[in-house]
C-alpha cells in the first residue's frame, strides 16, 4: 500500500513539474513549436503582400513611363 501511495505522489509531482515543459513531440526541436509555425505563416503572408505591392508599383511605373518611350 505504501508503494502505491508513493507512486501516486510521484506521478502527481511529475505532472506538476511537467507544466513548464513544452508539449511538442521533441522538446528541443524548433520545427514542432507553435510559435515557429505562427511566425512562418505571418512572414509568408507579409512576403506575398509585399510582393503584390511591389509588382503593382512596377506595373504602375511601366504604365507611366511607357508612353514617353513611344
Amino acid at each position: 500500500m505504501v508503494h502505491l501511495d508513493s507512486a501516486v505522489r510521484r506521478s502527481g509531482e511529475t505532472c506538476e513539474g511537467g507544466r513548464a515543459r513544452s508539449h511538442s513531440w521533441e522538446p528541443n526541436s524548433l520545427a514542432y513549436s507553435r510559435s515557429f509555425w505562427c511566425s512562418q505563416l505571418l512572414y509568408s503572408f507579409l512576403g506575398v503582400l509585399g510582393l503584390g505591392f511591389g509588382l503593382l508599383e512596377l506595373g504602375f511605373r511601366i504604365y507611366l513611363i511607357g508612353p514617353d518611350f513611344m
